[in-house]
């Protein structure tokens, strides 16, 4: 199994492909650097110095969307990138939601978004579209797509190189769910090989005593966005998530760090926190986490994405748990 690092581009874009080559010293397999144009730097141009910056890690979107970029721009920058980076890009493409929502559009319908994804196909392979062509292709490359409901999960088993999952998933949810992708993707009338990619928070407990309060933004964060049932099993009322201070209107990040943990603490007890972590975050110490990728590895999850739990990881590189994390999985 491939494991994967999720950078926002949360700093200048040379800091960002510093912080790439980091990951790729360290060992990580690839970086996916999400696209939300009002919280951060510009995706494709912290990947282009990225690309220049790395020789072996892959590079991709984490995910990039079809609203606030036109198809066709798209293509461009995915084609800017492959050209630095050849054989290592892969473009993943979701229906917007923090993009759309923070420039007060709709999201892409699941429609919209497999014609869209055929036209990308056509434009970076250099063919036709509509009749426009991508001038100087580069060639095609692995396009996969972020799916939570289960429109956008036929749609990438059927016609994308991957799947993205995320949210707030149990180590049984993600043994279910990766063996339904796999019966739909064997439905599929053409055989490819096919990424199953879930993104996970992660906190490797190096022995210090545990200080649960800046993982509760991100905790809040996910239960918002989680069934109800779930936070209730940990003790939280989900209705008092929605008046935590300090998130983005988006609802997927931190706005106001400071506020968010002095809110979050009162919402979130430390044996909520820490219980969460347990279920569905890989945590704990070394054994223990790999342990875990062990165990996504049987279920059938082929690459693993990571992101820090603890801090203010929309807007701080993190160096540290590059740092952490590898050191954990490497550690007898």
């Amino acid at each position: 199994m491939r494991i994967g690092l999720r950078l926002p581009a949360c700093d200048r874009a040379d800091r960002v492909a510093a912080a790439a080559a980091h990951a790729e010293a360290a060992g990580f397999d690839s970086v996916w650097v999400p696209d939300s144009q009002l919280l951060w730097r510009d995706t494709f141009v912290a990947l282009a110095l990225a690309a220049a910056s790395t020789s072996r890690i892959t590079l991709a979107t984490g995910v990039t969307n079809l609203v606030t970029r036109h198809v066709t721009v798209v293509a461009s920058a995915a084609r800017t990138v492959q050209e630095l980076a050849p054989g290592r890009f892969t473009l993943a493409l979701g229906a917007g939601r923090s993009a759309a929502d923070m420039a007060g559009v709709a999201p892409t319908p699941t429609r919209e978004l497999g014609e869209s994804l055929r036209a990308l196909r056509a434009l970076l392979s250099g063919e036709p579209w509509s009749p426009q062509r991508l001038t100087g292709a580069a060639g095609a490359c692995p396009v996969y797509l972020g799916a939570g409901g289960p429109r956008n999960v036929r749609l990438a088993c059927a016609e994308a190189d991957g799947l993205i999952l995320a949210g707030t998933l149990s180590a049984a949810d993600v043994t279910r769910t990766v063996a339904l992708v796999r019966a739909l993707v064997a439905r599929t009338s053409h055989e490819r090989p096919f990424d199953i990619v879930v993104w996970l928070r992660a906190h490797a407990d190096d022995g210090s005593p545990l200080d649960p309060r800046p993982w509760k933004p991100a905790i809040a964060i996910a239960l918002r966005n989680a069934p109800g049932d779930i936070a209730e099993s940990l003790g939280v009322d989900p209705r008092a998530l929605r008046q935590a201070a300090g998130l983005h209107s988006d609802g997927t990040h931190p706005a106001a760090w400071a506020a968010a943990v002095a809110s979050c603490d009162r919402l979130i007890s430390d044996d909520a926190a820490v219980a969460y972590a347990r279920r569905y975050c890989l945590f704990g110490r070394p054994a223990d986490i790999r342990d875990r990728i062990a165990e996504l590895e049987r279920a059938g999850v082929t690459t693993l994405i990571t992101t820090p739990l603890a801090g203010d990881t929309a807007s701080t590189l993190p160096h540290e748990f590059i740092d952490s994390f590898a050191a954990a999985r490497l550690t007898s």
